[in-house]
């Protein structure tokens, strides 16, 4: 059943190439994980660096002077008030200069960020989006901040899968008691509320909290929340194919039950699990910010 997953797998990916706008979803997509994996790289300056004289300074122009590209400054109207004038002082960029230093992929140690300015003025910064109220870069945050939002989108629903995929499947395959009992569980989980199912949740878990501990439980949380759907969807298509000429045919040649999920089963669900998982990690991404949103989430 090896060749049948990879016929699988070259289908969705001719399926890609088929249709444009798949492919460009697929290359945006690629673009957004591929700015979070490389968040300290790409990002000019880190998420908590404060420049106070230039709160809510609007986003950086990039121009091109003398065959260069130059980072166009603002200057303040009055030191008073947080209005900007353009002016015509300009700063060249620097590709590959040295800055602050940080862990690439969490382990390479490095200073070098794919642009900046070069500039000695303290009041001179590369503003991409924008700043906030303390003059943080709003570019870099929101690489820094993906890296926390996509990530729990594919950690969460890989976790659900892995648990939707073991119950439906047990279920559907064994019947009886075992799919009474986890069908039981999967309609109450599914009969609450998800938010007031999502709060409560939180709520058990304590408010000292770190930032990693604090993301390790939003993702059990998100995860036991929705894996209870894919589960009862699994089992319904385990049912079918467990009456299947080949399942039974693994089943007379002796083989264990998890080998006949594995390679008889779990082929044939793989493009509903992939379907599944695409549609599934916004709402976790939502979910996550919901927290957040109400004061219950990661924080800073």
């Amino acid at each position: 059943m090896t060749a049948k997953a990879n016929e699988i797998e070259n289908s969705i990916f001719r399926g890609l190439r088929s249709r444009p706008i798949g492919m460009a979803a697929f290359i945006v997509l690629g673009m957004m994980y591929g700015g979070a994996l490389l968040a300290p790289f790409l990002a000019p300056y880190s998420s908590s660096m404060q420049n106070l004289e230039r709160s809510f300074c609007p986003p950086t122009p990039i121009v091109v002077k003398d065959w260069k590209f130059q980072a166009r400054m603002y200057e303040k109207e009055s030191p008073y008030s947080n209005d900007y004038l353009p002016s015509t002082h300009t700063v060249p960029l620097a590709f590959f200069k040295k800055g602050e230093p940080y862990l690439l992929l969490g382990v390479i140690p490095m200073k070098r960020h794919f642009v900046q300015i070069k500039s000695s003025r303290t009041e001179d910064r590369l503003y991409l989006l924008g700043s906030d109220g303390t003059g943080r870069d709003i570019f870099s945050r929101l690489l820094y901040g993906s890296q926390v939002s996509l990530s729990i989108g594919l950690i969460g629903i890989a976790i659900t899968l892995v648990m939707g995929f073991i119950v439906g499947g047990l279920s559907g395959y064994f019947g009886g008691r075992f799919d009474f009992a986890a069908m039981r569980v999967v309609e109450f989980l599914m009969a609450v509320p998800g938010l007031y199912l999502l709060l409560a949740l939180r709520s058990v878990a304590a408010s000292h909290f770190d930032s990693a501990q604090m993301y390790v439980a939003i993702v059990v949380i998100l995860a036991f929340i929705g894996w209870a759907t894919t589960a009862r969807v699994i089992r319904g298509m385990s049912l079918s194919l467990r009456t299947r000429p080949f399942v039974l045919a693994a089943q007379s040649m002796g083989q264990s039950t998890f080998k006949i999920l594995y390679k008889h089963i779990l082929p044939n669900l793989a493009s509903y699990l992939l379907v599944s998982a695409t549609l599934s990690i916004p709402t976790y991404i939502l979910g996550e910010a919901a927290l957040s949103f109400l004061g219950l989430g990661i924080q800073e």
